[in-house]
């Protein structure tokens, strides 16, 4: 027996059960009949979304070019140490601060250039500890942000019929499983 158009049959079929009662409303949509929009849980706004991503991707910046100028400083305050410890080799003692104490005439550039390698030494190597602070508290910060200003939403993988609800007490903790079974 050869059914002519099959999608008639199966609409003639499907309202005949339907009419029947054996289908009631979970009848699956045919291919040419749109779909009922069926109202979904809204998405999660995405953590760059609204002034609150726009504030952590600015902190996200400053953390990145903190974490730039803090090596860059790093790398200075070493070259600056160097620089000091070619300059005190030939003055002798520690690092030529003893020879700088009572300079004869002929070491007093080179203990002058001294004193000053030494204190840019220390001068960049306290601007890279707290370029490195800075990155730290605002990447610290923007990635907190993530938790405390998104707006939670209706999770994807849990249906509606279905709820789980943490508890903590004094001594214990659980978990409530409530739905319809």
């Amino acid at each position: 027996m050869k059914l002519g158009n099959t999608t008639r049959t199966a609409r003639l079929l499907l309202a005949a059960l339907g009419f029947c009662g054996i289908l009631a409303s979970t009848r699956p949509a045919l291919a040419d009949e749109p779909s009922p929009a069926v109202p979904g849980p809204a998405p999660l706004p995405r953590v760059f979304d609204g002034t609150a991503g726009f504030a952590r991707a600015g902190a996200y910046m400053v953390a990145g070019q903190a974490l730039f100028f803090g090596i860059f400083w790093a790398f200075r305050s070493t070259s600056e140490a160097n620089q000091a410890a070619d300059i005190a080799a030939p003055l002798g003692g520690a690092q030529g601060i003893s020879a700088c104490r009572k300079p004869v005439a002929v070491n007093v550039s080179a203990c002058d250039n001294l004193v000053y390698r030494l204190a840019e030494r220390d001068n960049l190597g306290d601007h890279s500890v707290g370029a490195f602070v800075l990155a730290g508290v605002a990447a610290t910060a923007a990635t907190a942000s993530i938790w405390l200003w998104r707006t939670p939403g209706a999770s994807y993988w849990m249906p509606d019929w279905f709820r789980l609800t943490p508890t903590a007490g004094p001594k214990s903790g659980g978990v409530i499983l409530q739905g319809v079974w």
